[in-house]
């Protein structure tokens, strides 16, 4: 008889053993993944803020050429343009150059 409950105690031991074990495990691998989960976490916070910046700086750019899709319709503009690049005058203007006599 004394066999048995010897054998039953180191049963009950060894299982408690083993579920002992079993939870250690579980605790290195959750942990495991939560450091991985976390280093992949901060690189897409990183990148999320860089598609922001990115996002701030294009509205920028979009507003800049919608007012100058409304300027381009303007007299002036094409005035200036026409001045700056093509070199037109008007017919009754007269241009003063500086001479190269330096």
């Amino acid at each position: 008889m004394r066999g048995r409950k010897g054998r039953k105690r180191y049963m009950s031991r060894l299982g408690l053993f083993l579920c002992f074990a079993v939870v250690c495990v579980m605790c290195v691998f959750i942990n495991y993944k939560k450091i991985v989960l976390t280093g992949k976490m901060e690189k897409l916070v990183k990148k999320q803020q860089s598609v922001e910046r990115e996002i701030a700086s294009e509205n920028a750019r979009k507003e800049e050429l919608e007012k100058l899709a409304v300027d381009v319709n303007t007299k002036k503009f094409i005035e200036d343009t026409a001045r700056e690049k093509f070199g037109l005058v008007y017919k009754d203007e007269i241009i003063f150059e500086p001479s190269d006599d330096n």
